[in-house]
């Protein structure tokens, strides 16, 4: 169980971690403070909470190649 919840711990917090970089790397890029990447995590946190029980693992299959492609 404690080692559930530390793993738990470390997957939301590189969540956070990779969203803080994100508002920071669009800060840097800009001077003024964007609030439309919010917009996309939310929209995106969403479809990916009603698809990936309808599609199950299938709907991280994109999700992988998109991150292949862009890496």
């Amino acid at each position: 169980m404690l080692l559930q919840l530390f793993v738990n711990t470390l997957i939301v917090g590189s969540g956070y971690g990779l969203i803080a970089l994100a508002f920071r790397l669009m800060y840097s890029v800009s001077p003024f403070f964007n609030l439309t990447l919010g917009s996309l995590i939310a929209v995106g946190s969403y479809a990916t909470f009603y698809l990936f029980p309808t599609l199950g693992v299938w709907a991280m299959v994109p999700v992988v190649a998109l991150v292949a492609v862009l890496a």
